[in-house]
C-alpha cells in the first residue's frame, strides 16, 4: 500500500526489504568505467602514475602508453593522479568516461636541498644537525687564515691551534671526543 502509485519496487528477503526503481533502474548509484591519459608538461606520456578512486583502495598504474582504464566507478567520483617529482592532481569524473591529465613537476628549490655524505634530502625531512657559516660573516672578521674564521662560529666544531709558531696550522675537529660517543678519534679532522 505504501508505495502504490509509484515507481519504487520491493521484494522481501527472510526479513530484509530490498527497495528499487520498478523501470528497472536500480537505487543504487550508477557505476561506469573511465579511461584517459596521463602526459607531462612537454606532452610525453608518463607510465607508472598512480590513479586511485578518492576514498578507496580502487585504483590502476597507467602503461607504457600513460593510458589507463579504471572499471565500475561511481559518477560523483574524484581521481587521484600521483606520480614521483609531480604534484598530486584530483579530478572530479561528473559524467565523463574518458579523462586525459597532465601533470606539473613540484619542483623544489635548490635553498631547501642538503647536501649529506651519502645524497641530498630536503631541508624539513633532516633530522640531524647541520650548522653553516656564511661568507659574508667570515669576510667581516679579520683573519689570516680560514681557521681562525670558523672559531665559535659553528656548533660541534673545534679549532685547536697545533703550535704556537707564525703560520703554523691548525686542527679543525668536526663532532670530534666531545661527540654522544665520547670516542677518542674524531669523526672528521681537517688538517691545514
Amino acid at each position: 500500500e505504501l508505495f502504490r502509485n509509484t515507481n519504487i519496487a520491493f521484494k522481501v528477503y527472510d526479513r530484509q526489504v530490498v527497495l528499487s526503481l520498478s523501470d528497472g533502474v536500480s537505487s543504487v548509484q550508477q557505476q561506469k568505467s573511465i579511461s584517459g591519459k596521463v602526459t607531462d608538461s612537454s606532452g610525453e606520456p608518463l607510465p607508472g602514475v598512480s590513479v586511485v578512486v578518492k576514498g578507496t583502495t580502487t585504483g590502476v598504474i597507467t602503461d607504457m602508453d600513460g593510458k589507463y582504464t579504471i572499471p565500475k566507478i561511481p559518477e560523483n567520483a574524484t581521481l587521484l593522479f600521483s606520480f614521483v617529482g609531480m604534484k598530486t592532481q584530483e579530478l572530479t569524473v561528473g559524467n565523463k568516461t574518458t579523462m586525459n591529465i597532465t601533470l606539473v613537476e613540484d619542483a623544489i628549490g635548490i635553498e631547501e636541498v642538503v647536501a649529506i655524505g651519502y645524497g641530498t634530502v630536503k631541508k624539513s625531512d633532516l633530522t640531524g644537525s647541520v650548522s653553516s657559516v656564511k661568507t659574508n660573516e667570515l669576510q667581516q672578521t679579520p683573519m689570516t687564515s680560514i681557521d681562525q674564521g670558523l672559531i665559535g662560529r659553528a656548533s660541534g666544531v673545534q679549532v685547536t691551534q697545533t703550535s704556537g709558531m707564525p703560520g703554523a696550522v691548525a686542527s679543525i675537529r668536526v663532532r670530534g671526543s666531545s661527540s654522544l660517543q665520547g670516542g677518542n678519534e674524531p669523526l672528521y679532522v681537517i688538517d691545514g
